[in-house]
Formats: C-alpha cells, sequence, structure tokens
C-alpha cells in the first residue's frame, strides 16, 4: 500500500482504558518527508466521543503524513469491524467498515479555528507557530462517520434473518396499536376537518 522507504513508528494501547494522548501526533520532531503511524480503534474509543450505537470496535488506522515547511497532509485509512444493535430485533450485528479520510493542517498560522469545509472525508486545520501537536481521534472519528448506516439491520448487514421471536412480537404490538384508537385524537380530527370547511 505505502513505498517501503518511509518512515514507520506504531503506536498500541498498553490497556483498554482510553488515552487521548495515545492519538497525539507530535509533528515538530518529524522531518520533512512521509511518516507512517498505525493506530488500534476498540470500543472505548466510541464510548469517549459518547457514541451509544457502537458497543464493539476492532479497527486498525494507518495514517500516513507527508511533512512540508508549510503543512501536514494527513491520509487515514482504516479496516476492521464494528458491532452495533439490530435496528429490527435487537440483536447484535457486525458490519465490515473500511474508512477513509483526509486532513491538512496548515501550519504557523494565524488562524485558531478548524475551518469548515463540505467534503465530509476532508478536514482542514490551521496551526499556530506554537503548536506542536496534533491529536488525530476527533479526525478518525469523523471517518468513521460515513461508514456508519443509518439503518441497521441483520438481514442487510450480516445476510441473515432477523430473530423471529422478537420480530413476531414487534408486529402484534403493532396491530395492537392500529386496532386502539385512542378517541382524544378521533376529537382533534373532527375539529381539524370542521375548521378546513
Amino acid at each position: 500500500m505505502y513505498l517501503e522507504n518511509k518512515h514507520y513508528l506504531c503506536a498500541s494501547f498498553i490497556d483498554m482504558s482510553f488515552d487521548l494522548n495515545y492519538f497525539n501526533l507530535t509533528f515538530v520532531k518529524l522531518p520533512n518527508g512521509e511518516h507512517q503511524f498505525t493506530y488500534e480503534v476498540n470500543d472505548t474509543f466510541f464510548e469517549y466521543f459518547g457514541n451509544q450505537e457502537i458497543r464493539g470496535a476492532s479497527v486498525t488506522f494507518f495514517a500516513l503524513i507527508t511533512k512540508s515547511d508549510s503543512m501536514l497532509v494527513i491520509d487515514l485509512k482504516g479496516e476492521g469491524s464494528l458491532i452495533s444493535t439490530c435496528d429490527r430485533c435487537l440483536n447484535s450485528v457486525n458490519f465490515n467498515v473500511k474508512p477513509d479520510f483526509k486532513v491538512i493542517a496548515h501550519m504557523n498560522s494565524s488562524e485558531v479555528e478548524t475551518v469548515s469545509n463540505d467534503d465530509i472525508n476532508l478536514q482542514l486545520i490551521y496551526l499556530r507557530s506554537s503548536d506542536f501537536e496534533l491529536n488525530l481521534a476527533s479526525s478518525i472519528y469523523e471517518s468513521f462517520l460515513p461508514c456508519i448506516p443509518m439503518v441497521k439491520s441483520c438481514e442487510t448487514l450480516e445476510n441473515k434473518s432477523c430473530d423471529d421471536s422478537v420480530t413476531r412480537i414487534i408486529n402484534q404490538n403493532r396491530d395492537n396499536l392500529e386496532e386502539s384508537v385512542d378517541p382524544r385524537w378521533e376529537k382533534l380530527k373532527q375539529l381539524l376537518n370542521n375548521k378546513e370547511k
């Protein structure tokens, strides 16, 4: 995937608790050129960002950093799997992800804020001359957002049927709701119909 003559460093979790500093990139120590780092993401990462949809994760990220005098270009490519809950039957559902994200950080800038951008797979950052490191955690988290399906279902993600016993109960409850109409809604509908006339 990458050229073999690149500087390679590997970072790994010492324990399974979340450490935000794990994602710090101390770019001032890097000479100009290309460098590669590896990051491992697990479920504690999603817990830190308050994402309750993801209950398990095992994703490896490769960060290819190209440094020049004026900017950092960071290509983040991930590969692994996430565990969530099926929206229909509430069973655990496992799906593969391949996040792809690019960060362009302009160095020695007078700007402080991260600039918004229309491309969901690209983040522009302006670093001040006093900055010496960049934390990649939020960029890695943002790279997952397009990968997580809006509707998570056993049938679409794992090619298996949803749990019959649960879907049967859901359908039965739906039928019961349709049969029992609250009389207050009927009165409101009558008022609306009279108003339209």
